[in-house]
């Protein structure tokens, strides 16, 4: 097996923590945080920022190909076959994950009804998930049945934050903040493929971009805001607060990725295939 197939992950570790210093630059000089708007002279240096996660995300889905390639555990591994501690990496995760969006709940005073009912439920999962997997050396089932209903749940944050908001795709922050919910929710998506163990031949590939992109936009909004409020000072005055669910899906992809690259495996993921799929290869078959 090739020693470097494990290369995607820790090339999306360096790009994501390029991206999070050039966004804490942007968060100390060209980001005026009266209107939410990038400063007059700062559109431009302003695109860098989304320049930079394009080719992080291109260079790592291509190196996740040349990963597969190379004979990644990554993706044969079953989630019923990863080593000892991997299920509970992911619980602490989602425990931990849980608490962040609960209390993001408890410090806002503007916070609106279906957004804490949303995010409230998504903590609710999140925290039902964990003890699961805390209590199981293999994942249930369910927990990868209720992350569909979080995926679900996380749509309507995405029209709350729309509607609360017409022109925020002009205001960096709350841009980058829409962005993650729609990523968060297609890796709770993809993900529970994974947890249900319900995968196709290629779906662990699905799974595996969708949470680093996830990953990549997540950390982009919470790293370099931790970081201003750090060393920042008064140049981030007025600067908005981490978004709990945006904190959470960072935390919440980057174990996942971690969990599945580097885990011991033990079983190979057994694929799904499908009534119609079956019929066609058999056509196939019969015409060769």
């Amino acid at each position: 097996m090739n020693k470097f197939n494990k290369i995607a992950p820790i090339f999306l570790l360096v790009g994501v923590l390029l991206a999070a210093g050039l966004r804490f630059f942007q968060y100390v000089s060209i980001m005026d945080y009266d209107t939410g708007f990038f400063t007059r002279n700062g559109e431009t240096a302003g695109l860098l920022i989304y320049i930079l996660m394009a080719i992080v995300a291109v260079v790592y889905v291509i190196l996740l190909f040349a990963d597969k390639k190379g004979g990644a555990a990554a993706f044969t591994v079953s989630t019923d076959g990863m080593g000892s501690h991997a299920t509970q990496v992911i619980g602490i995760a989602e425990l931990i994950s849980a608490f962040i969006i609960v209390w993001g709940l408890i410090s806002p005073s503007d916070i609106t009804t279906l957004r804490m009912i949303c995010s409230g439920g998504i903590a609710l999962i999140l925290l039902v998930s964990g003890f699961l997997m805390l209590k199981n050396t293999v994942p249930p089932t369910v927990t990868g049945h209720i992350k569909l209903a979080a995926a679900a749940v996380t749509y309507f944050l995405i029209a709350e934050l729309y509607e609360s908001d017409l022109i925020l795709m002009r205001r960096s922050d709350k841009l980058i903040v829409m962005l993650s919910y729609l990523l968060t929710g297609a890796f709770f998506a993809s993900s529970a493929r994974a947890f249900s163990r319900l995968e196709t031949v290629h779906s662990r590939m699905r799974e595996l971009i969708t949470s680093g992109l996830t990953f990549i936009i997540c950390a982009v909004h919470t790293v370099p805001k931790i970081l201003a409020y750090a060393f920042g000072g008064s140049a981030v005055t007025g600067m908005s607060g981490i978004d709990a669910v945006t904190a959470a899906g960072m935390l919440l992809s980057g174990a996942f990725i971690g969990t599945i690259y580097f885990t011991a495996k033990t079983k190979d993921i057994i694929p799904v295939v499908y009534e119609e799929e079956e019929k066609e290869k058999k056509k196939k078959d019969d015409e060769e």
